[in-house]
């Protein structure tokens, strides 16, 4: 279950945009839904992973270049590293690969992905 205040709402937030200032947030924010979807994968939230995977296509994937939405988590990784290792070198920036290398490891260890 997923914890929110009572009557709590959260706005929103456009998809992201592409820069080398952003490229460091972004990485975050896809590392943290991977995750988040991993639990939701391994509770057997079938749909809710599906939907979300749509849902992460238009707001963080898309704007990195990916052309169509990944159709289970793993392909979402892949997809997204692609598309990052494409954004670093275009944008000539570095982003600390730690926190994916431990959410893929997790994610692996708990056979959420290959």
């Amino acid at each position: 279950m997923d914890v929110f205040p009572l009557g709590g709402r959260r706005r929103i937030q456009p998809p992201w945009v592409v820069s080398a200032e952003t490229l460091d947030r972004i990485d975050g924010h896809f590392w943290d839904w991977c995750l988040w979807l991993g639990g939701k994968t391994l509770r057997g939230e079938r749909e809710l992973v599906a939907d979300e995977l749509l849902k992460m296509h238009g707001f963080l994937l898309e704007p990195m270049g990916v052309a169509a939405p990944p159709t289970g988590l793993g392909e979402a990784l892949a997809v997204y590293l692609r598309a990052r290792a494409s954004a670093l070198e275009a944008l000539g920036v570095a982003v600390d690969p730690e926190l994916g290398r431990q959410v893929s490891d997790a994610l692996r260890r708990h056979r959420v992905v290959a």
